[in-house]
């Protein structure tokens, strides 16, 4: 009875520790991310950069920052976002990934790619740059 309390013991630690899917990975501090897919149509010239408390970056047109909570295992919050208001050809498209960025509740990391999820289908799929 001891040697079965011992291994469940043993693998409840492992579990803890390791988690049990890439979700349960740690963001990177401080890494440069590239939008590269968006699920609403092609992903518009974005970087992302997400630190421990923050995310802030360069949208199409417009700079952007705000606050950023990434839970385990794999809860997320973003914004509110603040936007620099330059004056833009397009500001459509880039208002509505701003958007969709600020709605996103799920991380996961995935052979060195971060995808976000949020309501109803929504997805972002960054690689490191």
């Amino acid at each position: 009875m001891r040697y079965m309390i011992r291994i469940g013991a043993i693998v409840a630690i492992t579990f803890g520790v390791l988690g049990c899917g890439p979700s349960s990975m740690m963001l990177p501090a401080d890494q440069e991310w590239l939008v590269t897919e968006w699920s609403r149509g092609p992903a518009p010239k974005m970087t992302v950069v997400i630190t421990s408390d923050t995310i802030h970056g360069q949208a199409p047109c417009n700079r952007f920052s705000g606050n950023f909570t990434a839970a385990h295992p794999n809860n997320v919050t973003i914004g509110p976002l603040a936007v620099t208001r330059m004056t833009c050809p397009d500001i459509s498209i880039e208002t509505a990934i701003l958007n969709d960025l600020s709605r996103m509740i799920e991380w996961s990391l995935v052979k060195s790619q971060l995808h976000l999820r949020g309501p109803d289908g929504l997805t972002l799929t960054l690689a490191p740059r």
